[in-house]
C-alpha cells in the first residue's frame, strides 16, 4: 500500500468481502449436495450401459441451475441492505427514494458475466447457457471413462463445482458493485484492483482509472474483485 488512500480502499473492499463472504458460503453449502446428487444419477446412467443422450443429461442438471438462480436472486435482494450502509460509510448517498431497492429479477438482469446477465446465463432454453456449461463437464468426464472415484468422474465433479463457484463469485459481487454505485451520489467513479499477487493481467493497468475515461466498470471478467469507488468523503467512518 503506497499511501492512505490505498488503505482505505483496500479496508473499504475487505469490508465488502466479508460480507459477501456469508452468501457465498450460503449458496455453496445449497448447492453442493445437489451436485453430488447430479453425479449419483450419472453413477447410474454409465452403470447402465445404455448411450446417455443431451436430452438426459439436461433433465438432470434443471434442479442445479434453477436452485442456483433462486439462490443468487434471493441473496442479491438480501444484500441490498447492508450494502448501502457500506455505501453510507465511505461515500454521501442519495435518498432512498432516489435508490430504491430492486427485486431478484431486476438485480439478475443488471449482474453479468463475461457481459451477459446472470438472468441470461441460467435462463432454460433447453438447456441454458449456465446449464450447457456443466453438460460439457459431465460428457467430457463420460467420455474419458467415468467410474466412479477415478479421473472422469472426478474431473467433471471438479469442472462443476468450478462452475457453481464462479457463477455465485461474479453474479455476488457484480450485483453489489451496482448496488453500490447506484446508492452513491457522486458519479466520478475510479476503478481500483486489490493490488495483490492475485489480481490479473487485464485488471492491474487499470487501477486507478477514471471509469468516464475507459469507458468501461468492473466487474472485467467472471470472479473479478475490482471495485469502482467514488472520492472518499472528508470525516467518513
Amino acid at each position: 500500500m503506497s499511501n492512505l488512500s490505498d488503505l482505505e480502499r483496500e479496508v473499504f473492499a475487505l469490508e465488502v468481502d466479508n460480507l459477501l463472504a456469508t452468501s457465498e458460503l450460503t449458496l455453496l453449502q445449497e448447492t453442493r449436495p445437489l451436485v453430488e446428487r447430479l453425479l449419483e444419477e450419472v453413477d447410474a446412467l454409465v452403470e447402465s450401459g445404455n448411450a446417455i443422450t443431451d436430452e438426459e443429461l439436461e433433465r438432470l442438471v434443471v434442479p442445479l441451475n434453477d436452485t442456483l438462480a433462486a439462490g443468487l436472486e434471493r441473496e442479491m435482494v438480501a444484500l441490498q441492505v447492508p450494502l448501502r450502509q457500506e455505501a453510507e460509510n465511505w461515500s454521501p448517498v442519495v435518498p432512498d427514494s432516489e435508490a430504491p431497492f430492486s427485486d431478484g429479477t431486476t438485480l439478475m438482469r443488471r449482474a453479468e458475466m463475461d457481459g451477459t446477465s446472470m438472468a441470461e446465463w441460467f435462463r432454460r432454453r433447453s438447456p441454458s447457457q449456465w446449464m450447457r456449461g456443466v453438460m460439457d463437464e459431465l460428457r467430457k468426464g463420460i467420455e474419458a471413462g467415468w467410474q466412479r472415484d477415478r479421473a472422469g468422474r472426478a474431473s467433471a465433479a471438479a469442472g462443476i463445482q468450478r462452475l457453481v463457484t464462479t457463477a455465485i463469485e461474479t453474479g455476488i459481487w457484480s450485483s453489489s458493485n451496482g448496488t453500490l454505485e447506484r446508492n452513491w451520489v457522486s458519479s466520478d467513479l475510479g476503478w481500483y484492483t486489490r493490488q495483490d499477487e492475485q489480481v490479473c493481467d487485464v485488471c492491474r493497468p487499470l487501477n486507478g482509472a477514471q471509469i468516464s475515461t475507459i469507458g468501461q466498470r468492473p466487474p472485467a471478467h467472471p470472479r473479478c474483485r475490482c471495485v469502482a469507488l467514488p472520492p472518499r468523503a472528508a470525516g467518513s467512518s
